[in-house]
């Protein structure tokens, strides 16, 4: 069987100017068989529609905060760095990646951008809204191979076909979460104060995001392999 190739589309460093990927992204993709490939950046986006039907699955890895303005909004005073290139590039090439039905895995930042270009949006920041019901600790201070918290996963989801339970264990890296889902989604997993941890979209061949990082639980966690595994699987159809 042919491996599939899977489109990472790319982070990049500010200061330094760099586009790079992080490597637990590639060796998550190649583990499960799929070849990763670095998308462009600051391509014309008919370049990169040009890719698209040259590759057989799309990943949205994490990142930076995504611009407030998506959602008509002005930057809190909590809100970091924004990268207006990317923000650009993952919010324009999502309609040509659903009309070509590839299979797409967000993760993290990759979960918000794609609920906001699907017209949803965020919190820009939940540190403020800690109470007695909302206390759990989504930026944790362990590595990210440790997980910190439960997700609770919905019946009758992608996500619950892949992991086969209904709680997991997550580690978490985040002061955004989604706020409004996008029409069309549907929540697939939640956090035990509230917070939407996963989407879905059904009747679709695979659509899948999360809010936690799987690449860095990759190694030594079942449930990450299994959600990679489903992932390039989908990517083989």
């Amino acid at each position: 069987m042919k491996k599939p190739v899977i489109g990472i589309l790319p982070q990049y460093e500010v200061e330094t100017k760099r586009i790079k990927i992080e490597e637990f992204y590639v060796k998550a993709i190649q583990k499960e068989g799929g070849i990763p490939i670095l998308l462009p950046l600051y391509q014309e986006i008919s370049d990169i529609v040009y890719l698209l039907s040259e590759i057989n699955g799309v990943l949205y890895p994490g990142g930076p905060d995504v611009s407030p303005f998506y959602w008509g909004e002005d930057s809190a005073w909590e809100c970091r760095v924004i990268q207006p290139a990317r923000d650009q590039l993952e919010i324009k090439l999502l309609p040509y990646v659903l009309a070509l039905k590839k299979p797409i895995l967000g993760i993290c930042r990759g979960l918000q951008v794609i609920n906001i270009a699907l017209g949803g949006d965020i919190y820009q920041d939940i540190e403020h809204r800690k109470s007695d019901t909302m206390n759990v600790g989504h930026y944790q201070k362990s590595r990210g191979d440790v997980p910190t918290h439960y997700v609770n996963v919905c019946k009758d989801t992608l996500l619950h076909n892949i992991v086969k339970s209904e709680k997991i264990m997550v580690n978490s890296y985040h002061h955004q979460v989604i706020r409004t889902v996008a029409k069309g989604l549907e929540i697939a997993g939640y956090s035990n104060d509230g917070y939407t941890e996963a989407v879905t979209m059904r009747d679709y061949p695979f659509f899948l995001g999360v809010q936690w990082h799987p690449e860095e639980l990759y190694e030594g966690d079942e449930t990450s392999q299994f959600i990679f595994r489903a992932f390039i699987q989908a990517c083989q159809k």
